[in-house]
């Protein structure tokens, strides 16, 4: 999409190849892209971005902020248990842990900028960082990509596992105005809609 003078990319689909195809059917330049914006973890949302890196290997990539995992950052030495009657080397690092562990990356290539807070990342264009508390998706970190125009709010959505309600309460904080809605709601755990009781 293109929103104040930028072009992103908001996930990257299934494959690489299928992005990569349908890119070019569309006369769509993915090498002029200022950001891509990735929603969560999951293969269906992230398998094009090999394509992306292929094309466009400098471009930054927003991704939720994960202690761990295909976004993970890194955690503190502390988060795992230590058994200080086994001998040293037993032991996690020979008994000598570093403060941080630092993880690897999918893409060691990508230039990744971790989102874990609501974040205004350009003029008008903002990321919302939410968890998931869904069963199923529990603890999935996602973001949503929120544009302020003229018209109000373009909210665009991978899957909004935390819930499209969640989403818009943070959106309205940018402006209380929303003028599309856009993505997989996933609604499978919602409530029925009830019609009021008829009158007896």
């Amino acid at each position: 999409m293109e929103a104040g003078g930028r072009r992103i990319l908001f996930d990257t689909g299934n494959s690489a190849e299928e992005l990569g195809a349908n890119a070019r059917a569309k006369g769509v330049d993915l090498s002029k892209l200022d950001f891509v914006v990735m929603s969560h973890r999951h293969g269906d949302h992230m398998g094009g971005l090999a394509y992306v890196l292929r094309v466009n290997p400098n471009v930054s990539i927003y991704a939720p902020k994960e202690g761990f995992g295909v976004y993970g950052a890194d955690l503190p030495s502390s988060s795992y248990r230590r058994d200080e009657s086994l001998p040293a080397e037993r032991r996690y690092f020979g008994g000598q842990p570093p403060e941080t562990l630092r993880f690897g990356a999918a893409w060691p290539q990508g230039h990744f900028k971790l989102i874990d807070k609501a974040t205004e990342i350009a003029p008008g264009v903002h990321l919302i960082a939410l968890v998931s508390d869904k069963p199923g998706t529990l603890e999935l970190r996602d973001l949503s990509l929120v544009l302020d125009t003229p018209d109000g709010l373009v909210i665009v959505v991978g899957c909004a596992y935390p819930g499209i309600d969640r989403i818009l309460e943070t959106a309205l904080k940018i402006n209380p105005r929303i003028a599309l809605v856009v993505g997989d709601l996933r609604l499978v755990v919602a409530k029925t809609r009830r019609s009021p009781a008829s009158p007896r």
